[in-house]
């Protein structure tokens, strides 16, 4: 049996690859200067999709893929039924709100 995980292209895929060697799974080829979008560990069985942040949680619910890391944002933007099994604690961001100063012209 074969585990299918999708991943979020970008900068949070270095961050869930350094988790899941953690756990005994890794995937090299995925740090060669490549184009391939489908990545296997054959002796864990475990196949990586390298997917848009956005189709991760569509990938998961159609079944495509077992499951996927994405950031919380685009998880419950998508609105789809999925459990969040663990909030991996990475890829924190910041809100920045810039406007005017009460009173002052927009003009």
């Amino acid at each position: 049996m074969q585990i299918t995980i999708a991943l979020a292209k970008g900068r949070l895929a270095e961050k869930a690859m350094e988790i899941l060697q953690q756990c005994g799974i890794e995937c090299d080829e995925m740090f060669c200067d490549t184009r391939k979008l489908i990545f296997f560990d054959k002796t864990q069985k475990v196949r990586f999709i390298m997917v848009k942040p956005a189709d991760v949680p569509t990938y998961v619910d159609h079944g495509v893929a077992d499951m996927g890391i994405v950031g919380k944002d685009t998880l419950m933007e998508a609105n789809l039924p999925l459990y969040e099994m663990v909030d991996l604690k990475f890829g924190k961001c910041r809100l920045c709100i810039a406007g005017y100063p009460a009173g002052r012209d927009k003009s």
